[in-house]
């Protein structure tokens, strides 16, 4: 795996959250999460994408939206926080989270966090 610029507990509860999510909502048999690995120009992208029912394009940003639960969705355990926590603990290490997705297709999560660079001086801990 990669090297990145973040604060590891903030990076774990993220991935927990985007894998989570992942495995609640597969409704196929045999169920599947992939999790791939791509390199940009400063910086890493992380997709996990399972083969769920997907989230209507309407939708797509209403999901990290504080409590907010797709209707088809609502009979599903959680809190509607996960991905409202999974954006803000990503975007305060300078990294960016978005979902892609079609209906009956599945959901992709991408998240970019930044590679480390040599004259890096803050601390990703703090």
């Amino acid at each position: 795996l990669p090297t990145v610029w973040a604060n590891k507990a903030r990076l774990r509860e993220a991935f927990y959250n985007l894998l989570s999510n992942a495995a609640k909502f597969i409704d196929k048999k045999p169920g599947r999460i992939e999790i791939s690995v791509k390199e940009g120009e400063a910086r890493w992208i992380i997709a996990i994408q399972d083969n769920g029912p997907g989230i209507p394009s309407g939708d797509l940003q209403r999901i990290f939206v504080p409590f907010r639960r797709l209707a088809e969705h609502r009979h599903k355990p959680g809190s509607g926080l996960g991905l409202y926590f999974t954006l803000h603990l990503i975007e305060r290490d300078g990294g960016e989270v978005w979902a892609e997705s079609q209906p009956g297709a599945g959901s992709r999560f991408c998240v970019a966090l930044q590679r480390p660079q040599s004259n890096h001086s803050r601390d990703p801990q703090a």
